[in-house]
């Protein structure tokens, strides 16, 4: 859906019928609005722990929710600046439309890459795969399903397509509920002809008959929302309504910070894979955990300033040490009082945040 712009949406450049695609430098990605991208590459090899890292982003820094970046990732600027040469009619240089499909035999036969495959660990190295393909030889979606790939397929072409897939489905729905009375009426009967007759009730049977009824129920409900909309149709959706994320440009930045954000972008990878080789260190390992903590700590929130939230970072930081501390003095307590000291102070401090929260609905009421 955040790759998707309807014809209308303002984010999108023409040159008469001709949609404009800023490419960008080195990256092969293709942009809506011309400028310079601030982003991230995911390495495959680590791409269990930046999908970890995101999913704690998103649910413990409300503020990352909608960032489908948030968390951990190799920050680099991706330059979309159509300042380069222009191709397609009119341009610079013209282009003729091609067809490709499975009848093709170079895109139907051929898995491979489309270069060289240096095995790089973190597949940055690595040749691209063929539209069809991808490096792993599964057909991309893109390819093979490009309506449910873009979104589409919960999307009616038109009002009027709407309007009518809406009947349809009252229709269906009628013709479920008119189902599901009579086979809720025959299992009904049945039941209660064993009860009279003196047949233990099956449980699982009787659970069965519930769900029917519930079912029932929620395809009534369903009706009632599907006629409520034919009554009132919604207002129109704006062009950016199906997006969750807008990915836009850096805004205009001094040259300055530019150049930081280019130094940052070129030394950030390489940091990082020396802090990480810190750990395979054989001496003082508290020393060397420490210090790999402390460069996280630092190279994180120099991410965190060049994507301007170093504040919300610094609030989680604080946020983690403060649980570190609640959980070391926990630790501490179990060690030095014993266990049972340190459970009835648990049970105790809970009591008297159940008892202000309590207090506090009291005085709403």
């Amino acid at each position: 859906d955040d790759l998707r712009r309807r014809w209308d949406d303002p984010d999108l450049a023409r040159v008469g019928d001709h949609p404009v695609v800023f490419a960008g430098l080195g990256s092969h990605s293709g942009a809506y609005l011309q400028g310079e991208y601030l982003t991230s590459f995911d390495p495959p090899a680590f791409k269990r722990f930046i999908r970890v890292s995101r999913k704690v982003s998103r649910r413990l820094l409300p503020w990352t929710r909608g960032n489908a970046q948030a968390g951990v990732g190799i920050p680099y600027i991706d330059y979309a600046r159509g300042d380069g040469l222009s191709i397609g009619p009119g341009q610079d240089r013209e282009w003729s439309a091609i067809l490709v499909d499975d009848a093709t035999p170079w895109v139907f036969q051929y898995q491979g890459l489309w270069g060289n495959d240096t095995a790089d660990p973190l597949g940055g190295e690595r040749g691209p795969a063929g539209p069809r393909y991808e490096r792993s030889g599964a057909v991309r979606q893109p390819w093979g399903d490009v309506v449910g790939w873009s979104g589409l397929s919960k999307v009616a072409p038109s009002h009027a397509v709407a309007v009518e897939l809406v009947r349809r489905r009252l229709e269906l729905l009628d013709a479920d509920v008119e189902s599901l009375a009579d086979e809720l009426e025959q299992r009904r009967t049945r039941l209660r002809a064993d009860a009279a007759s003196g047949v233990s009730v099956n449980a699982t049977q009787e659970a069965e008959m519930n769900a029917l009824a519930a079912d029932r129920v929620r395809f009534a409900d369903e009706r009632r929302r599907l006629e409520a909309r034919l009554s009132s149709p919604p207002p129109e959706p704006g062009p950016h309504d199906h997006l969750r994320h807008r990915h836009q440009p850096l805004t205009p930045e001094t040259h300055v910070r530019l150049r930081l954000l280019s130094g940052w972008s070129a030394v950030s990878t390489p940091l990082l894979l020396g802090v990480l080789g810190l750990v395979f260190l054989p001496d003082r390992p508290a020393a060397i955990m420490s210090t790999v903590a402390l460069s996280t700590v630092v190279v994180l929130g120099i991410e965190a300033g060049a994507r301007r939230h170093f504040t919300r970072y610094l609030v989680g930081v604080l946020v983690v040490v403060g649980v570190g501390l609640i959980v070391g003095a926990f630790a501490l307590s179990l060690i030095a009082w014993g266990w049972r000291y340190a459970v009835a102070g648990t049970f105790w401090v809970l009591g008297l945040v159940l008892l202000v929260a309590n207090v506090k609905e009291l005085g709403r009421d």
